[in-house]
């Protein structure tokens, strides 16, 4: 019975590394979609509306999964932080990766034209990079399956 109740604890703990695991790079593939649209949402409302950089940010902050990240930038310039460095330590913050790299590379200051280009830029790097991101989704899941589902099996035989 005791071996019966450690097979399973174990195997449960295999299949709970397993979820974790996935549901995080699930995650962080919706992040940085979430983030590649609201690049181009920015882009769209400077050219269009004009609307001024703190009030766009207040904005972005209700969007589920970069509403953090942008109320964290709101909230650092309207404390009297300058733009570029909130941005880039937030970035550094909430991203990982070449998300992070793209994310620290973008200039928000200089004139509109300047800010639509980099915004433009930075939103298609995201989306290059979320599009190898889930074509490799797949294989990943597999294999974090295989070592998963495999190493709690192992143990499971090591047990009995």
């Amino acid at each position: 019975m005791l071996r019966s109740a450690g097979c399973l604890l174990i195997l449960s703990g295999g299949f709970w590394g397993w979820y974790d695991t996935v549901r995080r790079w699930r995650q962080e593939l919706r992040l940085v979609e979430q983030m590649a649209s609201d690049l181009e949402q920015m882009e769209n409302e400077i050219a269009l509306s004009l609307t001024p950089m703190p009030r766009l940010l207040k904005k972005l902050v209700s969007h589920r999964f970069t509403g953090a990240f942008f109320g964290a930038v709101a909230d650092r310039i309207s404390r009297g932080g300058d733009l570029g460095q909130a941005w880039r330590e937030e970035a550094a913050h909430h991203f990982s990766g070449p998300a992070r790299r793209t994310l620290m590379e973008l200039r928000l200051d200089g004139d509109e034209a300047s800010v639509r280009r980099h915004l433009t830029w930075a939103a298609q790097q995201l989306r290059r990079q979320a599009q190898a991101d889930r074509n490799r989704q797949k294989d990943r899941e597999k294999l974090c399956t295989a070592l998963c589902a495999s190493g709690a099996l192992f143990l499971v035989i090591l047990l009995l």
